[in-house]
């Protein structure tokens, strides 16, 4: 107990450290550095754009979250303040919210919100579960989930986990300054989103740079294109049934790319 009482102190510390240290800062005449916050679905390439985008001069990848598992991957405004004046791409499962613009505004970040065909994403998150299976605040699966068949699984996941998708999709579409990233786009022309990223951040690199930096992050693990688009028309037809129930309670969507895209023939 003295322990954690000792580490909650000592935390608080930092946090008014961070804080008051970017309260001097911001009085000063610093370029603004850029800021481009990934919103993320699963399984939409971000892991794979953020390395990329990671690997141009004058951006890293940070965390903006306190934790991750099954916390919602809310933004945090003492790590916000930490990385202030540096230049950083963050990734993060993050839904749209009145807190998060007001953050968004504060601390200048330009959001670039990635989406994926929902019914591909039902196929990789089944494939993540049985090799892969993790914390995840958007599901809680327990053990007797992982013994089903793969369409009574894929069934569970679009019951359980498309809801937080779909609340994903319909926020952000709210805000009217986000870039969306299609990943179909991003796997077809990586360095064309890339470079859209760039210009919505107001940043300037040349192609040559931008292939440089695709030729580096193509040499990390970054689990990007392992099963490609088109993977949803194998959906099974109980959860191709339930995709197209979810979809319906949405009418007036009806002639939106994503949910278009999202019901295979």
């Amino acid at each position: 107990m003295a322990d954690e009482i000792k580490t909650r102190a000592s935390n608080r510390g930092l946090s008014a450290l961070f804080l008051a240290r970017d309260v001097v800062l911001n009085a000063l005449p610093l370029p603004q550095r850029p800021h481009i916050l990934l919103a993320c679905m699963p399984k939409s390439g971000s892991t794979f754009l953020a390395t990329a985008l990671s690997e141009l001069p004058a951006l890293r990848r940070c965390r903006l979250t306190p934790a991750l598992g099954e916390r919602e991957q809310e933004l945090c405004h003492v790590r916000l303040s930490l990385y202030n004046h540096r230049g950083y791409v963050a990734q993060h499962h993050i839904r749209n919210s009145a807190w998060t613009q007001h953050l968004i505004a504060k601390y200048h970040l330009t959001p670039v919100v990635l989406v994926r065909n929902l019914a591909d994403c039902v196929i990789s998150s089944r494939d993540h579960l049985r090799h892969a299976p993790e914390s995840s605040p958007m599901y809680a699966f327990v053990p007797e989930h992982m013994k089903m068949s793969d369409a009574e699984l894929e069934e569970v996941i679009v019951r359980m986990a498309l809801p937080w998708y779909i609340n994903f999709y319909m926020g952000w579409r709210q805000d009217k300054n986000a870039l969306f990233v299609d990943y179909n786009d991003l796997a077809g022309d990586p360095a064309k989103v890339i470079e859209s990223v760039l210009a919505q951040t107001g940043m300037s690199f040349t192609r040559k740079d931008v292939d440089k930096a695709l030729s580096r992050c193509k040499k990390r693990d970054t689990r990007f294109n392992v099963g490609g688009s088109g993977r949803g028309r194998d959906l099974s037809p109980s959860a191709a049934k339930a995709l197209a129930q979810l979809l319906d309670l949405y009418p007036s969507m009806k002639d939106d790319r994503l949910f278009i895209e999202s019901r295979y023939k």
